[in-house]
């Protein structure tokens, strides 16, 4: 998620030094790199994604999310940290984590 993107679609994101959330905005790619044998285009549907249809979901993995930025934060002695990450069938994985500038 990058909290600065327009992009349409419905998006929650921490409150500043809680575990609460906020509505703020929520990115989707437009392409992706996949591992296949030759080139080809793909193209992403969020439409039917539970985190753009389904509120409860959106709740329930965006709070996780928080809780992870929460956790990662105190590992860093509570600074603020600029975390990439993917979610995979409701499983958090951190890609990398910085301070945030």
């Amino acid at each position: 998620m990058l909290p600065t993107s327009p992009a349409r679609g419905s998006a929650w994101g921490p409150v500043h030094r809680s575990l609460s959330l906020a509505f703020i905005t929520y990115s989707s790619m437009k392409s992706i790199l996949v591992p296949m044998d030759e080139e080809e285009k793909v193209v992403l549907d969020y439409s039917s994604d539970p985190l753009m249809t389904d509120g409860s979901f959106q709740k329930s993995i965006l709070s996780s999310i928080a809780r992870a930025g929460d956790a990662i934060e105190k590992l860093y002695g509570g600074s603020p940290q600029d975390i990439e990450g993917v979610v995979r069938d409701g499983k958090i994985y951190v890609v990398q984590t910085r301070p945030q500038m």
